[in-house]
Order: C-alpha cells, then structure tokens, then sequence
C-alpha cells in the first residue's frame, strides 16, 4: 500500500480527443484525493513534449470508481470536482474534471436503473452474482453481455 507506483487501469481517448482515464481503488486510501489528482495531472502531461504547443493539449477526465465512502458527510455517489474560483461561477479551464464514484453509496434498485452509468454501477457492485446466461431483461445490454465475457 505504501508503493508509489501508479498503475492505470484504463486509458481511453474519445473520437474529440478528449483522454479518459478510469482506476478501480479496492481500498479508501488518506491519499485518495492527491492520488486522483496525480493520475489526471500526469495523463494530462503526457499529450506534450518540451517545446510543444499547448494547444494541443485536449480535456481529461479522471474517474475513480472507489469501493469505500471517501466522502462521510457528502450523500451523493457521483461527485465532479473542477478547476472554478471561490464564487464556483468562473471555471479556469474546461481541461480538468476528476470524478470520484463511492460504490458503497449507490444504492438504486435494478428497477431505478436510468442511466449508463447507473447500469455500470449495478454491474460493478453486483457482478459477482449476475449469471450472464439469466440476465434480467434490463441488464441484457449488449455492453454488460460483453464484460461478463458472454
């Protein structure tokens, strides 16, 4: 746990070139809040070279599914941290967006399911008991179908 070695588990780019990168974190860490900052900061450092343009740099996004509560006085699930001044109206850069998902928190029923990433959610919380060959009629998407290896 005290290894500072930093291993992604999933970089993505979208068709805007804008970088993704999702990390599963087991654990709820001290460290969790500069960890997620640091993964975002080094992936957005990456799009450069010394001496090039910074225009080339695109948006990333950090998402940190976490399997603990980070945040106790906080209720919400999803929370979406920004680079805004203190009045929370003036936004520095579009650029920097870090996500943190406390699974423990998510608590919709198969019925409540709304969007993909309430679909994901459910999946990532309750995939261990999902059968793929008796999928409920909501969960048989093409996309879950696929990550259960089916």
């Amino acid at each position: 746990m005290d290894d500072k070695l930093s291993i992604l588990d999933v970089k993505a780019r979208d068709q805007s070139a804008w970088i993704y990168d999702l990390e599963m974190q087991m654990l709820v860490l001290a460290a969790l809040s500069p960890r997620a900052l640091y993964y975002w900061a080094k992936s957005y450092a990456e799009q450069l070279s010394a001496g090039e343009d910074d225009t080339r740099l695109r948006r990333t996004i950090s998402i940190c599914f976490v399997n603990g509560v980070v945040f106790r006085d906080w209720a919400d699930y999803h929370t979406c941290f920004r680079l805004l001044d203190p009045s929370g109206e003036l936004c520095l850069t579009e650029d920097l967006e870090i996500h943190i998902i406390e699974l423990p928190k998510f608590r919709k029923t198969l019925a409540e399911l709304e969007t993909d990433l309430d679909f994901w959610l459910y999946f990532l919380k309750n995939g261990e008991e999902l059968d793929a060959d008796a999928l409920s009629a909501e969960l048989d998407r093409w996309e879950i179908r696929k990550a259960m290896g089916s």
